[in-house]
Formats: structure tokens, C-alpha cells, sequence
């Protein structure tokens, strides 16, 4: 199973949906406890996911690369999209539901990213 989230699809500002998700996905991996991630395969996991979120971003060289990733929009003008197999959107999920990460002011914008996120199109993983 694959799962595809879609900057251009439901999402009003993609910018900032990145923002939360890489956010998310930086320090809620922090957070978790070492052990309750497994070991290497895990970390595998992590590196394919960190790597297919930086392919669709930039960061600032002369800020810090966990906070300051920004989504990068195509030539034309859309926003990518950004396709995941199940265990390693699970593993996405897992960090950016990490409560601690998340500054109560922005909370309306995290569930709603949580929504974005977790309706994310399924497609057979031969599609």
C-alpha cells in the first residue's frame, strides 16, 4: 500500500502544512524513546522518510536544517506530492502525533494537518 499526500489537494496554505509536518517529523523523532523506535531497520525507515521529505524542500544554508525546511513549489506553479509505503507513513504518523512538539497557539493548525495527513490517497503499491 502506498500512501500519497498531496500539497495541492485539500490543503490551503501547502507552505505551512510542510512547516508542521517537517516540524513534526524532526523533533517528535526526538522525543520517542530510542528503544520504542527498534533499531536499525528503524532507522533505515527514518532515512528513506527524511530523505523523501528533504527531495520536495529546501532548507536555508545558513539556518538551522531541522527547523528551517521550506516546501519547495514545481516550475508550474503546483505544489509535489509526496508518496510513502504504509510503514513508512505509520512511522510519519507516529512522530508528528508526539503532542509535546506542539505549541498550544498552533494547535488549530496541527489538526489540521493531522486531517490533511491522515486522509492521504491509498493506491496498491503496483500503481
Amino acid at each position: 500500500m502506498i500512501r500519497v499526500l498531496n500539497f495541492n489537494q485539500n490543503v490551503e496554505k501547502p507552505e505551512r502544512v510542510f512547516e508542521l509536518l517537517w516540524t513534526g517529523w524532526s523533533v517528535g523523532g526526538l522525543l520517542l524513546q530510542r528503544d520504542d523506535k527498534g533499531a536499525r531497520n528503524s532507522g533505515r525507515l527514518e532515512g528513506t522518510v527524511t530523505g523523501k521529505l528533504k527531495k520536495i524542500s529546501t532548507s536555508s544554508p545558513t539556518e538551522n536544517d531541522v527547523a528551517h525546511r521550506t516546501l519547495n513549489a514545481l516550475e508550474d506553479g503546483t505544489w509535489p506530492i509526496l508518496k510513502l509505503s504504509q510503514p513508512e507513513f505509520d512511522l510519519l504518523a507516529k512522530f508528528t502525533d508526539v503532542t509535546a512538539v506542539w505549541n498550544t497557539a498552533a494547535m488549530d493548525e496541527v489538526v489540521d494537518m493531522w486531517d490533511w495527513r491522515d486522509a492521504a490517497d491509498k493506491q496498491s503499491a503496483s500503481a
